[in-house]
């Protein structure tokens, strides 16, 4: 199972992902309503409830899998997270995150110059003006 808290749109609020499937693969013999592959889930964070927008978010939503885990970060470095979704028996899943680019984001690579090649006691100082005052 992986589930992860992530703001996939950049929108300040905490959304979900949620991929999930039964550890048997026999599981449906037994029983009507467990199967052994599972949909994935999207949940949007609006006003504090978090909404199902699975139905919207893709085609990888419509399909069941037997997903173990993922993982998120920007593959592609576009600034808007993606996921990685692991699959028992199958390949793994790129879910690259096409929401749109409404919501800003800022990267920062820090590297020391000398023997502190990681910048460990960096300090960022960062002001932007007023959307009205900008130039």
């Amino acid at each position: 199972m992986g589930f992860e808290i992530l703001d996939y749109d950049n929108d300040g609020d905490l959304d979900l992902i949620l991929a999930n499937g039964h550890p048997d693969d026999m599981v449906s013999q037994r029983s009507q309503t467990v199967t052994y592959r599972e949909p994935l889930l999207l949940f949007h964070q609006r006003n504090g409830k978090f909404l199902n927008v699975s139905a919207q978010a893709g085609s990888a939503f419509s399909k069941d899998f037997s997903a173990r885990g993922l993982a998120v970060g920007d593959f592609n470095n576009d600034g808007r997270l993606d996921v990685l979704i692991g699959v028992n028996g199958g390949a793994p899943l790129l879910l690259q995150n096409q929401s749109s680019a409404g919501n800003h984001w800022l990267g920062i690579k820090l590297e020391g110059q000398t023997c502190n090649r990681d910048a460990i006691g960096a300090r960022i100082t960062w002001s932007a003006a007023a959307e009205n005052d900008r130039a």
